[in-house]
């Protein structure tokens, strides 16, 4: 009886350490992932903040802002507002049926020169962004301040411990992030011409509610029109699988 005592009581010994164990292993888990999703909260509310100022548009980023920013004050001491890649690319769209419907060329030539100089300074943009995602990158808010994601979202994974595995510390340096696009388009806020009929190559495929879709190629008159996926919550959290 002892020795029977004494196994029964060994595997319940071990079956309670296995479960302690795992609990550990899912609570650490979770800790990790809420870890990571905190950095990359961190890291995309720098990158909506960051803008460049260009010629052509002034201040440009991924979102549109009031003008509000101290470093967006123009020579008659008013503010300029922020204008997104995406508004001024769905400009450009309604210029150019705005200009066919007309029958004016001229009007066409110009939508045109602007669609070239959004496309170069929108890739501009792009380069700075993905500069500033390296450790020692950086880039400027409409404010003047310097905006360093690769840091902000350090801060953030190291604010958030992983402590149910004892021991777990984080390596400096050793965080990665990089420009990643939704799959299979999302809704912008970028509405489309209204009436509808103004266009008649859009429908289900391109727009969603009244919207164009994001990711996916909108012609308009021999010219590729793409938007990005920005809504009016520039900063959330997709499911990794998309």
């Amino acid at each position: 009886m002892i020795i029977l005592i004494t196994a029964v009581v060994f595997v319940i010994f071990a079956l309670l350490l296995f479960a302690l164990s795992f609990i550990r292993v899912i609570g650490s888990h979770a800790e990790q992932r809420t870890a990571i999703e905190a950095a990359s909260l961190a890291a995309a509310r720098d990158v909506s903040n960051i803008v460049i100022n260009t010629p052509e548009f002034g201040y440009i980023g991924l979102s549109d802002s009031a003008p509000s920013g101290a470093n967006t004050v123009a020579g008659d001491t008013f503010y300029t507002p922020v204008h997104s890649v995406n508004t001024l690319i769905g400009t450009v769209r309604l210029d150019m049926i705005i200009a066919n419907d007309l029958g004016v060329p001229a009007f066409e030539e110009l939508a045109l020169n602007d669609l070239a100089a959004i496309k170069n300074r929108a890739n501009q943009l792009f380069d700075v962004i993905e500069g500033s995602l390296t450790s020692t990158g950086s880039a400027n808010d409409k404010h003047g301040n310097v905006v360093s994601p690769y840091v902000s979202a350090e801060n953030a994974y190291q604010q958030n411990q992983i402590r149910m595995t004892g021991g777990s510390s984080y390596v400096p340096g050793s965080l990665q992030m990089q420009i990643g696009t939704i799959l299979g388009g999302s809704a912008t806020n970028v509405p489309v011409p209204q009436p509808a009929s103004a266009d008649g190559s859009l429908n289900s495929s391109n727009t969603i509610a009244g919207y164009y879709k994001s990711y996916v190629n909108i012609p308009y008159n021999g010219q590729d029109f793409y938007f990005q996926a920005v809504g009016d919550n520039a900063v959330i959290l997709v499911d990794n699988s998309l």
